[in-house]
């Protein structure tokens, strides 16, 4: 606990330093304090002991095994799960990945760091381009989302890094091809990524009340008449039919949340929606919110809600710039304050990779 709290507390730390900088000499703040929490973040992922998080270890088994197969063989292994019905991996695309990373080093250690940067560089970027308030953005990012991006997946972060964070600039400057190139390679790495593909199609899609109802309809349907059977093909095809049947369901504090922000959003919907960026986040946190609610039905839904609930480190900021000033920072203070309780909720297990 005491490591995840020296990250809070530097979160919060830098940015006053640095304010404080500024008033004696001018500097650019945002990007000062972007670099550095994101360096901070790259070194808290990447110097992880094997034994922190909840897949580290199975991956390390994964990346030693990779060492021993040849070119050959795991090219092969590539093209029998796409033309066969051989089952080898359920990702072989991430065999690849680690082999040319493996060209450069075999070392593991180095490796989880190499993912931490090419997750959380980009995520560093976006925040410093896109974010009203960087603090708010980085606090959002490590009490909801660290935790599995930085700390127990790897290769749905490499999946998110490329269709989310990458993906979110062929979106908002309309590159398709781009985008369907990147979600392409994500689909090897991680195929619950492909389920984000169709969000370029609709991302800043104004929609009416009548598609709002009919999206809501079929929501209600699929979670009042759920059955495991239809879901099955599915999850079949992306090898996760096991997690249909898993016990652990949504959490009520997580699920409250995202329902409440939504329902703020719908609030100030008017003055939120006057920029044409914050037509992405509403669809996303539109869909995220429905994902979020049908993990009560299966954990499987867990892994697609992560790649659009996912712009709430963007999205939270710009709602509470529409409030007015004095009401604010008390909105800001009682986000933070909430974020800071779901923070002391998180299981805190941490070691460096020498300890």
């Amino acid at each position: 606990m005491f490591l995840y709290s020296i990250n809070i507390i530097l979160i919060f730390l830098i940015y006053f330093i640095l304010l404080y900088i500024n008033s004696k000499t001018k500097i650019n703040v945002k990007k000062i304090y972007c670099i550095i929490i994101t360096i901070q973040m790259i070194l808290f992922s990447g110097l992880r002991h094997y034994s922190v998080g909840a897949d580290t270890f199975s991956y390390y088994l994964n990346f030693e095994m990779v060492k021993g197969m040849s070119w050959e063989k795991i090219i092969r292994i590539f093209f029998d799960s796409l033309y066969s019905n051989r089952y080898y991996f359920k990702d072989p695309g991430y065999l690849i990945f680690q082999k040319i990373f493996q060209i450069f080093s075999g070392d593991y250690q180095l490796y989880l760091i190499f993912i931490a940067i090419i997750f959380t560089v980009p995520l560093g970027i976006l925040i410093y381009k896109k974010s009203q308030n960087p603090l708010l953005s980085f606090l959002i990012y490590f009490c909801l989302f660290f935790a599995f991006f930085g700390i127990t997946g790897i290769r749905q972060t490499v999946a998110t890094s490329l269709v989310g964070i990458y993906g979110y600039w062929a979106i908002i400057n309309k590159k398709l091809n781009y985008f369907i190139i990147l979600s392409i390679i994500a689909f090897f790495i991680h195929k619950s990524s492909i389920l984000f593909s169709p969000f370029y199609f609709i991302a800043f899609q104004k929609f009416q009340l009548k598609h709002i109802i009919m999206i809501l309809l079929v929501f209600l349907l699929s979670f009042i008449f759920f059955n495991v059977k239809i879901f099955s093909p599915i999850a079949n095809f992306f090898k996760y039919e096991n997690m249909l049947y898993f016990n652990i369901k949504g959490t009520e504090t997580y699920s409250s949340l995202i329902l409440l922000i939504f329902i703020t959003i719908l609030w100030r919907k008017n003055t939120f929606l006057k920029k044409i960026d914050n037509y992405f986040y509403f669809n996303a946190i539109f869909l995220g919110l429905f994902l979020t609610l049908m993990t009560f039905k299966s954990q499987s839904f867990m892994r697609i809600q992560q790649y659009f609930n996912f712009y709430y480190i963007l999205a939270i900021p710009e709602i509470i710039e529409t409030f007015n000033k004095k009401d604010k920072y008390m909105v800001l203070l009682i986000a933070i304050s909430v974020l800071l309780f779901l923070y002391f909720r998180l299981d805190k297990y941490y070691k460096f990779f020498w300890q």
